[in-house]
């Protein structure tokens, strides 16, 4: 473990002024057989934190979640309810929806990659302490197997065109170019899932009522649209039958 820490200390910086930066990992949550689930909104600063800041849109973690669910997600739900056959053939149109007094609400994220926890210390020129902060990162192995590759040779044309990017990037400034907050926006394709999963009452005009779950992610190709809800999953439960409605 030291000798990890030291050779990241020791790794020559593109920035002489930046802070040497040390990661020293203290958990392990492998993606091999399966996802790692992480808890949301807490970790998904510590992951991703450009992406929490657009999801929230300067809202607090509570008000973000609050507006999700009894706007978005309810939303999206009579969408889909409205337009099912076998909605249509149990229940009378028009419907409504509204979210139980105690919410079943939940919401959570899975990496597709192995995620390590640990301490990050950041030591700035001229200071005596560093700065340590608790992170987050993924295990992108595909990454690893090719930096490997890379390094025995195997792979010259993969370190030919990452030199001309770098090379590129450095001339035109880009290096060191900071994105302003008002031109931040979410990347896609994501090494995460956000996902959702809650139950919804519904009535229809003839006051017959049943209850949805449903299961839902967030489309970050569409986070504009409804907040980019997106129903995986969905079931109607109403006089003690079972509906698939998605």
């Amino acid at each position: 473990m030291g000798l990890f820490v030291s050779l990241q200390l020791l790794y020559p910086r593109s920035d002489p002024e930046a802070p040497r930066r040390a990661f020293v990992p203290l958990w392990v949550s492998t993606g091999w057989l399966g996802k790692s689930r992480l808890r949301f909104p807490r970790d998904i600063i510590l992951l991703d934190e450009n992406c929490y800041h657009c999801l929230l849109d300067g809202k607090g973690p509570a008000e973000y979640l609050d507006h999700l669910e009894k706007e978005n997600i309810k939303y999206k739900v009579l969408e889909l309810v409205s337009l099912s056959q076998e909605v249509r053939k149990t229940l009378k149109l028009p419907v409504s929806i509204s979210v139980p007094e105690n919410s079943d609400f939940k919401i959570w994220m899975e990496s597709t990659m192995p995620i390590v926890a640990g301490l990050q210390f950041s030591f700035p020129p001229n200071e005596l302490s560093p700065r340590v902060e608790w992170q987050l990162k993924q295990i992108d192995y595909r990454s690893v197997v090719d930096s490997a590759l890379v390094a025995a040779g195997l792979k010259l044309d993969r370190l030919g065109s990452d030199a001309e990017k770098k090379t590129h990037e450095k001339s035109s400034g880009k290096v060191h170019e900071s994105v302003p907050e008002r031109d931040r926006y979410v990347h896609s394709p994501k090494n995460y899932t956000i996902v959702m999963s809650g139950i919804l009452d519904l009535e229809d005009k003839c006051h017959r009522r049943g209850t949805v779950n449903y299961l839902a992610v967030l489309d970050f190709d569409h986070l504009k649209i409804n907040g980019g809800i997106k129903i995986t999953s969905m079931h109607l439960v109403a006089d003690n039958k079972h509906y698939k409605v998605k």
